[in-house]
């Protein structure tokens, strides 16, 4: 993962880890940047009611959480006294996927929800309600595929929740 003349110094590989972070933060940076700019041209081109914009803008924070949090442990992967800690890394990195994808698909419905719920003109304080269960629900999905995915049990806790 890091070129040869790098391991062995540990002054240099965290010089090398650091430089990764920074790249990767840089890049998150750049792309959060451009769907801020593209979604800016949308709304230019497009009426007020429109959902696109919005839409894409609410990707844009949970896109540059995936680049810097990919970015981390990649650059923590480069560490040669990391190397036991590999496995633990790579489970680190799919759940905070997952919670990073959750948080993402939360701030995605509410655009979302926002948008159609003005267009049928519904009472404001309905749409606060509708929007809080939401995103509750989406957060409790969330939080059991993550649980599902450290091998925890969620039979019960799905039967709990009247689904299954």
């Amino acid at each position: 993962m890091q070129p040869e003349f790098v391991s062995g110094t540990l002054f240099l590989e965290a010089a090398w880890a650091t430089g990764v972070l920074l790249v990767s933060v840089l890049a998150a940076w750049f792309v959060h940047l451009g769907m801020r700019g593209f979604q800016r041209r949308l709304e230019k081109r497009s009426q007020k009611t429109a959902l696109v914009p919005p839409f894409i803008g609410s990707f844009a924070k949970p896109l540059f959480l995936i680049i810097v949090f990919e970015g981390l442990l990649l650059a923590l992967s480069s560490l040669s006294f990391t190397e036991s800690w590999r496995d633990v890394l790579g489970k680190t990195g799919i759940a905070g996927l997952i919670i990073i994808i959750t948080y993402g698909l939360a701030r995605s419905e509410g655009v979302v929800l926002n948008w159609y719920l003005r267009r049928v003109r519904v009472r404001q304080s309905l749409i606060r309600l509708i929007r809080r269960f939401t995103v509750l629900f989406i957060y409790v999905i969330g939080v059991l595929v993550l649980l599902d995915y450290f091998d925890i049990s969620i039979t019960p806790m799905v039967a709990g929740l009247g689904i299954g």
